[in-house]
């Protein structure tokens, strides 16, 4: 299964995947949609235990999208999953086949 198709990834239905892209380092919200860009790190925070912040860098700006996942263990094995993959573009980021973490 690919990441970008796995039922674990959404908020109360609504699929998670790709997040919404905001501008990081700027004043005003600068928002990107879609599977642009390249990955550039995720953060997990143990007190928000089923959601992963991801990093973007697209035309040379850094942004970030909140990814919800519906399971804090498959959570926590994602994250570990995708800093293996830091420098690949986030469309082939939504390919990585999630199949072993179920």
């Amino acid at each position: 299964m690919r990441l970008r198709d796995h039922p674990a990834l959404s908020i109360s239905g609504i699929p998670s995947w790709p997040p919404v892209w905001v501008r990081r380092r700027t004043k005003a919200t600068q928002k990107l949609y879609g599977e642009l860009g390249v990955f550039a790190g995720s953060v997990f925070n143990e007190s928000i235990p089923t959601a992963i912040f991801m990093k973007m860098e697209f035309k040379a700006r850094e942004y970030m999208g909140f990814l919800s996942v519906g399971d804090a263990v498959f959570c926590l094995q994602l994250d570990k999953l995708l800093n293996h993959h830091i420098g690949r573009s986030i469309e082939e980021i939504g390919d990585i086949d999630v199949s072993v973490l179920l």
